[in-house]
């Protein structure tokens, strides 16, 4: 019976000491983790310290670990096993080698000794925190003009490629003597811009993306795109087929293009087009075309046109919306 009860007793006491056995991970107090800055190659990320448990007679944080990656796992398991260590008095860290456009996982470790009010003394490595991260976004790409702007209408509609890592977009519009007409942020991938009172213009455009640090207090922007030129697509005024077999157009003029393209096809409203004719004079409107296919006009045949017009800069050519298109019969 006594052998029984020391056994018991033993027991006892190892339960308790199990239970009061502390862990700095418990102890510890959690903190948090956040982005400060970026660049198109590295983050930087700030973290408040642990702080010491009340039941705690000392407490030294000795050194902190970081690790990114692309997942969570990633650089929760490169912050644990990081042989780099930062001193035990940093609360910042700059994180380089990155690639631009890219979001990333920050995991920051703290390795400390604390001695506990039993006058035992332990070692933890804790996790003080995490943070999603992105580095700045590239040059916005696929900036283009959206179909149906025409010479009638005051609105201009552009779009681009999404990027995953951003924020927002800010594009400008500038009318081609560069003056600034407009700026604005938006969240999605499109824009406008309303002229009513000066319809039929040509306009230069360009965007670029940002994200947000430091808790969204902060805007970073990647580079702007290239400028992009949009010409509206000429109205058609008059289209017939003549009795001397010819066909002769009239349309808008669509100010700040280059030159007119004409295109005809006799198949269908989509397809089979070809071009008929280039009127590099700007200021022409109007132009008559002897023949297609080598064949004269049949006024007793369906014929559809639409006119591209063109905008040449720096030896690259914009063109207009196509979607306008006219039926001849």
């Amino acid at each position: 019976m006594k052998h029984k009860m020391k056994l018991l007793t033993a027991m006892l006491l190892l339960a308790i000491a199990i239970v009061f056995i502390p862990t700095g991970d418990r102890a510890s107090a959690a903190a948090s983790v956040i982005q400060t800055n970026a660049i198109s190659n590295a983050v930087t990320v700030k973290w408040t310290p642990p702080t010491k448990s009340s039941s705690w007679t000392s407490f030294t944080i000795n050194s902190y670990t970081v690790g990114c990656a692309q997942t969570r796992e990633a650089a929760e398991k490169a912050a644990k096993n990081s042989t780099t260590k930062l001193s035990g008095t940093s609360t910042m860290t700059t994180i380089k080698n990155l690639s631009a456009g890219r979001t990333y996982y920050v995991y920051v470790y703290c390795q400390y000794t604390y001695t506990y009010s039993t006058g035992n003394t332990y070692t933890s490595n804790s996790l003080v925190g995490s943070a999603k991260c992105v580095t700045t976004p590239i040059a916005v790409s696929g900036l283009a003009l959206e179909p149906s702007y025409t010479t009638n209408h005051s609105t201009l509609y552009f779009d681009w490629t999404p990027q995953s890592c951003a924020d927002g977009y800010n594009y400008v519009v500038y009318s081609l003597s560069g003056k600034q007409l407009q700026t604005k942020t938006v969240s999605g991938y499109s824009g406008s811009y309303t002229n009513s009172a000066n319809k039929g213009q040509a306009y230069k455009v360009r965007v670029r993306a940002y994200i947000k640090v430091n808790e969204g207090k902060k805007n970073i922007y990647g580079p702007w795109s290239n400028w992009i030129y949009m010409v509206p697509q000429p109205d058609i005024n008059k289209a017939e087929v003549t009795s001397a077999k010819k066909l002769t157009l009239s349309w808008d003029k669509a100010n700040g293009a280059t030159s007119y393209e004409v295109f005809v096809s006799s198949t269908g409203r989509r397809s089979g087009y070809k071009k008929v004719a280039t009127i590099t004079n700007p200021s022409t409107t109007s132009t008559t075309i002897a023949n297609f296919d080598g064949k004269s006009f049949d006024r007793d045949r369906t014929y559809f046109v639409y006119i591209r017009a063109t905008k040449t800069i720096g030896g690259k050519t914009f063109y207009s919306d196509t979607s306008y298109r006219t039926l001849v019969y």
